[in-house]
């Protein structure tokens, strides 16, 4: 699985879809090693990234990034497990069904959830709402059909 926080603090990217430079960070986000799993799916997945980055505190831009990257690494680690889904991804992301998308997600979430010794329960609880928001807005962008939330971590409320 590729780095997960790849941060550009440079502008040679200002021209690549792939690795959207944010004018407001004085940086790029590169999107480039999960291209192999949908050039224009991970086209549009930067290309809403950076519409929505502009308007966020760059540690939060940051946080969305490494959600993303987590999503997109996993699928990219798992596309056997889900041959339909990720050959839509690779030809036709916009035709992926609801139940998809939904057995997808929420197959990842619950390794994240399930993934007791790598990260606090807190920091999951961030990544599943994380998750959720960039949902929201993929489907606010008319990327993808709209879903069920993801289901948050118990106990989790104080964040």
């Amino acid at each position: 699985m590729p780095k997960l926080a790849v941060v550009i603090q440079d502008t040679q990217s200002l021209n690549d879809p792939l690795c959207p430079y944010i004018p407001q960070h004085s940086c790029s986000f590169d999107f480039t090693a999960f291209a192999n799993i949908g050039a224009a799916f991970v086209t549009e997945v930067a290309r809403v990234f950076a519409v929505r980055a502009g308007g966020i505190s760059k540690a939060t831009t940051r946080h969305k990034h490494y959600v993303i990257r987590l999503l997109l690494g996993w699928i990219q680690a798992n596309s056997k497990s889900f041959p339909t889904f990720r050959r839509k991804l690779f030809t036709t992301y916009q035709s992926i069904l609801v139940d998809e998308w939904e057995l997808v997600l929420n197959t990842w979430r619950d390794e994240i959830v399930n993934d007791e010794h790598r990260r606090c329960e807190t920091s999951r609880a961030q990544i599943i709402r994380q998750a959720n928001v960039l949902i929201e807005n993929f489907v606010g962008a008319r990327k993808m059909r709209p879903i069920s939330r993801l289901a948050p971590i118990k106990y989790s409320s104080g964040l």
